[in-house]
């Protein structure tokens, strides 16, 4: 019999820690999700006794992974992976394969089941997207060339490892043959797509037929969610299946966004227990086991970076935005938690090795957790280590042939970096016929100008010798439209040095960084965010037939007062 009163008093004691666990993280510039892991291992070790937590945490916690997937379907997006292209489909899938094969023949020293280590394999080959997505979109990065390729890599990981959770149920299945297993699996896939389409009909009449509003919409999405568990629960398929493809069939909808506002709070309280939980398994805490994990979660490490940056710099991407994919994906994610656990539950692991694993998979996070801010200082260090290795050009035909020896420009604009913001400015320069060089690290964007006739270089714009290359010394202006507030500082600092007179332009997202580069000496600053805010409040103006001085005398001051005009 459940003591609710107690059971009540706990959840709420787990929370309040949580938050302040929550805000601590913050100040510290972390992610909270590994202070929830070590929090749910001392509580649950110290002051709760195996059956309490299983008691009444588990259903809240497997919600919450049922949450998080229904919002990565939500999320998922197939016109990001077709824009990413091939790029994605042999370079993930490779880094996946390649990881998970490595990961693979690790593991068989720990687990003896053949069919459980390539699948706990590859579940260690994943990465962590409730990481990777909040940093990038905390640093502005999501829509750069190295948030694309990150984020769509991280959608493919997902949709793996929702594979893989259903194939580890399956042989958790006792006495079964592979051709039973291979029947079982078939026709599970065709379950779920059945279910796919018939709750996409299902899905199509309701948002157009009833109209529904707020609270309606959220009644739906909930009933839709757990009636399909209901039914998924009963033929065996896991729970976070169902949540997936009803995210998924809601995706790309003009109800999206109103949808994941709803659940998103939902998610997150359920998501602090879901990782409070996945501590609590871990129950193991001798020296060696603690070091052996540790030593185990590097070389894990290891093996995911190198993979991964030795396979899209082989597809043709820059060293360096190779370096900050690999960087980006080489912890271990949250899914390989819910793999461990379900084969814990299961028995298909002795309990020292899954302990081991456990241990293994928070070492990873909390070892990234404290090296990524200094994800620049090993990009540097490594950059010295394999400066001989050009060798590594060979295996890639996309690296663009330079066209020119010399530039022979003057007063010429170097425009560094061609993502979003570049395109829209160098199609505009080029059009207006203005001596123009532009530095990129993507090869296909590289390629594309030089057999336009534009002056572009393929390199890494905070490395001195291409900036040398670009002529500087002899530019006129200088535009920074690279995302990256590391990379900028360099580029600002190394192009003052080369030609002290040149006017720099460059851009930022954080309203502190505006002082900072003014000092550094850049004369424009804009940040999109501001600009897109008086280009509204311009319109809105003259819609109420303000007169243009007194316009422009407004804008002037607000500009004045945000620090982007002296």
């Amino acid at each position: 019999m459940i003591d609710w009163n107690a059971s009540l008093l706990s959840l709420a004691s787990i929370l309040f820690v949580a938050l302040i666990g929550s805000l601590v993280a913050r100040r510290f510039r972390k992610s909270p999700l590994i202070f929830y892991i070590l929090l749910g291992i001392v509580v649950a070790n110290v002051f709760f006794r195996g059956g309490a937590r299983q008691s009444y945490l588990e259903p809240l916690a497997n919600l919450g992974i049922v949450f998080l997937l229904f919002t990565l379907g939500l999320e998922f997006s197939f016109a990001r992976l077709k824009r990413s292209g091939k790029l994605i489909l042999k370079s993930a899938l490779g880094q996946i394969i390649v990881s998970g094969l490595l990961l693979f023949f690790l593991l068989l020293f720990f687990v003896k089941s053949v069919g459980v280590s390539l699948i706990l394999g590859f579940g260690l080959a994943m990465s962590s997207t409730a990481i990777i997505a909040k940093v990038l979109s905390e640093k502005g990065e999501e829509s750069s060339l190295t948030g694309e390729i990150t984020l769509s890599t991280l959608l493919l990981q997902d949709l793996v490892s929702v594979l893989l959770i259903t194939l580890l149920t399956l042989i958790g299945t006792e006495n079964i043959s592979l051709w039973e297993l291979l029947g079982e699996l078939a026709f599970k896939v065709l379950l779920i797509s059945l279910s796919f389409v018939v709750l996409s009909q299902l899905v199509d009449w309701a948002l157009s037929r009833l109209k529904l509003n707020r609270e309606e919409l959220s009644l739906f999405v909930f009933a839709s969610i757990f009636l399909l568990i209901g039914v998924f629960t009963k033929f065996q398929i896991p729970e976070t299946t169902a949540g997936f493809l009803i995210g998924l069939i809601l995706s790309n909808r003009q109800e999206q966004s109103e949808i994941f506002s709803q659940v998103r709070v939902f998610r997150d309280v359920l998501l602090v227990l879901f990782f409070f939980f996945l501590g609590s398994y871990i129950n193991t805490f001798s020296l060696p086991l603690i070091v052996l994990a540790g030593v185990l979660a590097v070389v894990l490490m290891f093996l995911k970076f190198l993979t991964a940056w030795a396979l899209y710099l082989v597809e043709g991407l820059h060293q360096k935005t190779a370096f900050w994919v690999a960087f980006d994906l080489m912890q271990v994610g949250e899914f390989a938690f819910v793999l461990l656990t379900i084969a814990l539950q299961k028995g298909l692991i002795a309990n020292s090795a899954g302990q081991v694993l456990l241990l293994t998979t928070t070492w990873s996070l909390l070892i990234f957790n404290l090296i990524y801010r200094r994800k620049m200082v090993f990009y540097r260090s490594f950059s010295q280590l394999i400066t001989k290795a050009k060798f590594l050009e060979r295996f890639s035909s996309k690296i663009p042939k330079m066209a020119f020896d010399q530039l022979n420009y003057s007063e010429h604009i170097v425009l560094c970096g061609y993502g979003r913001v570049g395109n829209y400015l160098g199609h505009g320069l080029v059009l207006s016929q203005l001596p123009l060089v532009v530095i990129d690290t993507n090869a296909e964007n590289i390629s594309r100008l030089l057999r336009k006739g534009v002056k572009a270089i393929y390199g890494d714009a905070t490395e001195p010798d291409i900036l040398d290359y670009a002529e500087v010394d002899k530019a006129r202006f200088l535009i920074v439209s690279l995302p990256n507030s590391d990379d900028q500082e360099k580029i600002i600092l190394e192009a003052k040095r080369l030609n002290p007179n040149l006017c720099i332009i460059t851009r930022t997202h954080l309203s502190h960084e505006l002082r900072h580069f003014k000092a550094l000496g850049v004369e424009l600053i804009f940040q999109p965010e501001f600009e897109a805010a008086l280009s509204m409040l311009k319109r809105i103006l003259k819609l109420y037939s303000v007169e243009k001085a007194e316009i422009s005398k407004r804008l002037r001051y607000l500009k004045i007062e945000h620090g982007t005009e002296g």
